[in-house]
């Protein structure tokens, strides 16, 4: 399993969780309580590795953008500009195009769903934690930008 690549994992894991879920009206236990206990524990662990996510993104970009830069050195004041352009411009163009397609294709493939079909189909964790990132994703690319090229501008490593 080691050797699949992440997609690939990613793929057969939804694959799974549609067979799971589907294995319920298939075999005529989707009501009864050791496959609704199941289901939640396995909402439960989504919702807990969800927050543990979303706590971890903005420290992930704050280390790992903060050393590429400083370990660029002084090129990083020249490249910072050229980064940034290409970054923003790039996903400025790829959301545009995103909008746009998504509007053109999806409404004929999509069918509105009722409140009756989302409300029988959710399962709520059996318990929740509340872990609040530290900052968001924009104030941490923007810190370690910053702490990048300064680190970058210092002499000596002892901050990298």
């Amino acid at each position: 399993m080691k050797q699949l690549g992440l997609l690939i994992r990613l793929i057969i894991g939804i694959i799974a969780g549609i067979l799971i879920g589907m294995c319920g009206h298939w075999f005529g236990i989707a009501d009864t309580a050791f496959f609704v206990t199941i289901i939640r524990l396995l909402a439960t662990f989504t919702s807990l590795f969800s927050t543990f996510l979303s706590f971890m993104i903005p420290l992930i970009i704050l280390s790992f953008i903060t050393v590429g830069m400083a370990e660029l050195g002084k090129k990083a004041n020249r490249l910072f500009g050229l980064t940034l352009l290409l970054a923003y411009g790039t996903t400025v163009i790829s959301g545009l195009l995103t909008f746009f397609i998504g509007k053109a294709v999806l409404p004929g493939l999509i069918q509105p769903i009722t409140g009756d079909v989302l409300e029988s189909n959710a399962f709520e964790p059996l318990f929740s934690i509340t872990v609040d990132p530290i900052f968001g994703v924009m104030t941490a690319l923007v810190l370690a930008f910053v702490l990048g090229i300064g680190m970058a501008n210092l002499k000596g490593d002892s901050l990298l």
